[in-house]
């Protein structure tokens, strides 16, 4: 696993590290001064505003949080649409991935090489600064009033004016 890591344990920086399922035994086992392993979530929004850095496997909703606190991160994508995000934040500078494959060599490379480089550092700082004069808390009734407008739109009419327009086998 992962966070057994010498890596992790040797770092001069706090971990914490989710891990649904582990046992209490062996996360008392495993749990350091600087690593603290938990079973239950932890609150990412104030994760967010305290993290130096995140090591994640790229959700959307944790990687978002991660991008808005100017946190930088450390990638490890697990599927195609973390691959895809994470591949994303890598090309925005907040973050870099790590391919499944290469993580048969260990952590203690890229994790390293992560800490070391402040480009990282930079990019998660100016992507927050980019954004910290949005109102996040009203993102969905932002983004529902613009579906509305466009719906009202002269061009949505139209769409839909040539739809009706068609014979039902050709849509």
């Amino acid at each position: 696993m992962l966070f057994r890591s010498a890596s992790l344990k040797k770092l001069p920086v706090r971990t914490v590290w989710f891990a649904p399922g582990l046992a209490p035994e062996e996360i008392n086992a495993l749990t350091t001064p600087v690593m603290r392993l938990t079973a239950k979530p932890v609150s990412i929004p104030e994760v967010a505003r305290t993290a130096d850095a995140a090591c994640l496997h790229a959700g959307h909703g944790t990687t978002a949080a991660m991008l808005l606190g100017g946190v930088p991160m450390l990638l490890f994508p697990q599927n195609i649409e973390q691959l895809l995000l994470a591949t994303n934040v890598a090309a925005l500078g907040p973050g870099a991935t790590v391919l499944p494959q290469a993580l048969r060599a260990g952590l203690d490379a890229p994790v390293s090489s992560f800490l070391q480089d402040e480009r990282f550092a930079d990019g998660a700082k100016k992507f927050a600064q980019r954004y910290e004069s949005v109102d996040h808390g009203n993102w969905l009734e932002a983004i529902a009033d613009r579906i509305m407008a466009l719906s009202r739109s002269d061009n949505v009419q139209q769409a839909r004016t040539y739809r009706e327009a068609q014979p039902a086998y050709e849509r």
